[in-house]
């Protein structure tokens, strides 16, 4: 069974009006698809924010796939969080059924996690956010158990917004590769227990904590056409190297 989220496609409808109806903090977690599921989900129409109202766990444990073709929005603060024990958003996959399929993907929490328990594919640049566009100053986690990678080397952005006290943490199978820029705009501590492969990797929280580096760190710095040469930049942060390489195009 295909499943529509929010508009997207899928035999299985579920519209932005039958989201609206579910009221916030009404359920300690929603689920679409299932443990062994094999579904198509497709999360979006495209064009339309899609506002999720309580935890939401999306599962493809034993294949099918999963779209993102719009951004989202969920409006789970950190007290409903704490109070289910369920994250804002949830991706529980068979390690490489998520897809971004939109440009400039947002997907944004007003304060909760967001968990990602699955490979994620960027056919597109994306955002992940748990301040609410820095309305939630505190953000929240933003954890990654499995590799994160673009559809073509060196194509894509990727930006994080943890806040003053989220953590971003990378597992060490959750490798991040050959994208174009990585940058993180706040975040408690950050932790990459795997590769990272970029053309940079920047840090421009100032409130930043410890950034641990686990794995090789390999940036090429250099990018022909805007003359970008920043390899690997970290400002106001404590950084822990655990028996790694960095290697960079620039300093």
């Amino acid at each position: 069974t295909s499943i529509g989220i929010g508009g997207g496609a899928g035999t299985l409808q579920i519209s932005q009006a039958t989201i609206d109806k579910f009221t916030d903090g009404g359920f300690t977690q929603v689920i679409y698809g299932r443990d062994q599921g094999q579904h198509t989900v497709t999360v979006g129409d495209g064009a339309t924010l899609v506002t999720l109202r309580d935890p939401t766990l999306i599962r493809n444990e034993a294949g099918g796939s999963t779209s993102l073709t719009a951004n989202i929005r969920s409006t789970v603060t950190a007290l409903e969080s704490a109070s289910t024990g369920h994250p804002a958003l949830e991706f529980q996959g068979s390690g490489s059924t998520t897809t971004v399929n939109v440009a400039d993907l947002v997907i944004t929490s007003t304060g909760s996690a967001l968990v990602f328990n699955d490979a994620i594919r960027f056919n597109n640049s994306a955002t992940f956010d748990t301040t609410d566009a820095g309305g939630v100053a505190a953000g929240a986690d933003i954890t990654f158990n499995e590799i994160v990678f673009p559809n073509t080397a060196g194509t894509r952005d990727f930006t994080l917004r943890a806040g003053t006290g989220g953590n971003v943490s990378f597992a060490a199978n959750a490798g991040i590769l050959a994208f174009r820029d990585i940058l993180f705009v706040s975040a408690n501590d950050v932790t990459f227990a795997g590769t990272v492969l970029a053309r940079s990797l920047t840090f421009s929280a100032t409130a930043l904590g410890t950034v641990t580096l686990r794995g090789n760190v390999t940036t090429t710095g250099l990018n022909a056409t805007t003359a970008n040469t920043i390899g690997v930049d970290v400002r106001g942060a404590s950084i822990v190297l655990d028996g790694l390489t960095i290697a960079s195009g620039s300093n």
